[in-house]
């Protein structure tokens, strides 16, 4: 949960940050991209271990 909490305050001080002369929207919406799926990471980590138990049965 402490992973997730820190994900989502780093998406907003990227946000917050973000200077369009120096940076570009490809580096805000892959740090965005990285951080969502650092967010998700425990349903998706879920969601295998399930289908990993019906392909067993």
């Amino acid at each position: 949960m402490f992973i997730g909490i820190l994900a989502i305050a780093l998406i907003v001080y990227s946000l917050l940050t973000f200077d369009p002369k120096v940076e570009t929207w490809t580096s805000l919406f892959g740090g965005a991209a990285i951080g969502f799926f650092i967010v998700g990471m425990p349903s998706l980590w879920a969601w295998y271990k399930k289908r990993q138990q019906s392909k067993i049965k």
